[in-house]
């Protein structure tokens, strides 16, 4: 065998002795041109497979044939743009572990992208160089989701749910969430979001974006959590005026909507001329015109579903409203002497004030009581009252205070420190 310039020629050369007897030399020629067509070689090699034009998405599989007769006696060398070595026989020239190559000479190509763009020769390397070459064009991949719900659309609370997002593309996409148009930060790059324990806040539409060089694509699905109504009220008792308006709310919050009932004490209310039952969205109402004495009371929101039921209760009072403490101050005669000022509500005048203080870890309170009774004010308005402490000791101390009108005291406001 001799290689000239990656070209392989095989000679080959006999002798034998003349004997008598031996054949002439036209009957030699004969014969040898009989041998000829046994050859003990084989036939030449012959690319069978044709060139083809191959489409493929990015990230696919494809696989180019070069179907060789007599492939025994073939020497192969695969290119890629007619210029790059990829294998000679079945020896990789090229380092790509996208590319293998069979024995039968086919050439597969893994996560096809876009350098696998371009023509791929296979040629035998003999006098004839016979060559096929394939033309790949690769088409990048559009991105697309799609979203998938496990479990009821409409769990109830506390049940579980998932929502999965399947992602296709090339380059693979990266994954955003969104809930009621807000990001979900903590699902970024997820493929699925699972709530272990649905609240009324999970429910509204989740949206999956998938994103990458080639584009965007959303889908979305809509997450409606079931429960029995859920009620907001005040805390606090509701300060009212004989004579004003008057107005309680009551926040409801239901899947399934909701009926609302309005009771004062054991008494269902209707809509009269007097009271006036609203709804605007979650928020039922009920307003009271020229406010009575005999309107004061507990007043209860009650709100019932095909899921369960739940009450709320609220105080409407004529007393005053709890105080609320303002800063500490100090009085310009002594820093022994602090001020403490404090705000209340009432639509009365405030008769009386109920100061209690001591020093913080002491369990007995002080009691300071303080008569209003003498002022002149006109309701209804938000008073500010203070209080100077005489000589006391250096320390850390706790106050609270409560007042009263012709209705009574309210509760006592909360601690403060000074």
């Amino acid at each position: 065998v001799y290689n000239y310039n990656n070209k392989y020629c095989l000679f080959a050369a006999w002798a034998r002795p003349s004997f008598e007897g031996d054949p002439d030399e036209d009957d030699l020629m004969i014969n040898d041109a009989d041998d000829d067509t046994d050859d003990d070689l084989g036939g030449a090699p012959v690319i069978l497979s044709k060139g083809q034009n191959f489409t493929v998405t990015a990230g696919e599989t494809i696989r180019l044939p070069c179907d060789i007769e007599n492939i025994d006696n073939a020497v192969v060398q695969w290119r890629r743009n007619f210029s790059d070595a990829l294998f000679f026989d079945e020896t990789k020239q090229l380092q790509e572990p996208r590319y293998t190559l069979s024995k039968a000479q086919t050439l597969t190509i893994e996560n096809v992208s876009s350098v696998d763009d371009t023509s791929f020769s296979c040629q035998l390397l003999d006098e004839n160089e016979q060559i096929i070459t394939h033309w790949v064009s690769v088409k990048e991949n559009e991105v697309n989701s799609q979203i998938e719900q496990r479990g009821q659309g409409m769990p109830r609370k506390n049940e579980p749910f998932t929502i999965m997002c399947e992602v296709g593309g090339y380059p693979k996409p990266t994954i955003s969430w969104s809930h009621k148009g807000k990001p979900l930060k903590e699902s970024e790059g997820k493929d699925a979001i699972h709530i272990d324990f649905a609240t009324r806040k999970h429910t509204g539409k989740y949206v999956c974006t998938a994103t990458n060089q080639n584009g965007q694509d959303s889908r979305s699905a809509e997450i409606q959590v079931v429960y029995s109504p859920e009620i907001e009220m005040s805390n606090e008792p509701i300060i009212a005026g004989e004579g004003y308006e008057s107005e309680i709310i009551c926040n409801v919050h239901s899947n399934p909507p909701a009926e609302v009932w309005w009771y004062k004490g054991s008494e269902k209310l209707n809509s009269t001329h007097h009271i006036n039952i609203l709804q605007e969205g979650h928020k039922k109402i009920l307003r009271i015109s020229g406010t009575r004495k005999s309107d004061y009371g507990t007043y209860t929101c009650f709100a019932i579903n095909s899921i369960g039921n739940s009450t709320g209760t609220v105080e409407l009072t004529g007393k005053p409203g709890k105080p609320v403490f303002e800063n500490s101050s100090y009085s310009e005669d002594s820093i022994s002497s602090p001020v403490l000022s404090w705000i209340v509500r009432s639509y009365k005048a405030i008769d009386e004030f109920e100061v209690l203080y001591k020093k913080q870890h002491v369990d007995d309170w002080i009691t300071v009581t303080l008569d209003e009774s003498s002022r002149s004010v006109t309701p209804p308005l938000d008073f500010v009252y203070s209080h100077t402490f005489k000589d006391l000791e250096p320390g850390t101390y706790e106050a609270k205070v409560r007042a009263k009108n012709i209705y009574g005291w309210s509760d006592y406001s909360d601690k403060h420190t000074f």
